[in-house]
């Protein structure tokens, strides 16, 4: 049993409710507001996504519009991004971060299974988002790429681990 979802566009607050069935993305997610103001995705602690595409998560947009994604589990429920096709590296596209303001949070995530697009787990561009005790693994490629001005990375005790170039 899962909770099905077609992706597309988050361009206003929203928030994935914990469910004991995972949510498969049968699209990817592009979470975006205006150049003034930011459209957040916040999602429960303990939610499984599973993207049954190729497509990824984007937060923000290159031309300016601001998103955020507040995904901040707990060690008791935390949050797994990964794939709903075969297991594989680069299943899916993983994250790509345009904004920089505000800064997105992750805390307590998996991410797995990703990079196909960049080949990399995590894009920050311009980009501004802190990762506190996530593990983020098994992807093609690299696992995060830190680049164009402005663009900030925290990492707090996470792991990065069985990727097949480099981790940050």
């Amino acid at each position: 049993d899962a909770v099905e979802h077609r992706g597309g566009d988050v361009t206003s607050d929203t928030r994935i409710a914990y469910t004991e069935q995972p949510y498969v993305l049968n699209g990817g997610i592009a979470i975006h507001g205006s150049s003034d103001t930011a459209a957040t995705l916040s999602i429960d602690p303990g939610v499984v996504l599973k993207l049954n595409t190729t497509d990824g998560i984007t937060v923000g947009w290159p031309t300016g519009e601001k998103g955020r994604i507040v995904a901040d589990g707990t060690a008791m429920l935390p949050i797994t991004f990964t794939t709903n096709l075969s297991p594989v590296r680069g299943a899916w596209r993983g994250f790509e971060f345009y904004t920089a303001s505000p800064a997105s949070s992750l805390k307590y995530c998996t991410i797995e299974w990703a990079g196909n697009g960049n080949q990399r787990s995590i894009d920050l561009n311009r980009a501004a988002a802190a990762f506190e005790n996530c593990t983020i693994r098994k992807g093609l490629g690299g696992a995060i790429s830190v680049h164009d001005p402005g663009a900030i990375a925290t990492l707090t005790d996470c792991a990065l681990d069985n990727f097949t170039t480099y981790g940050v």
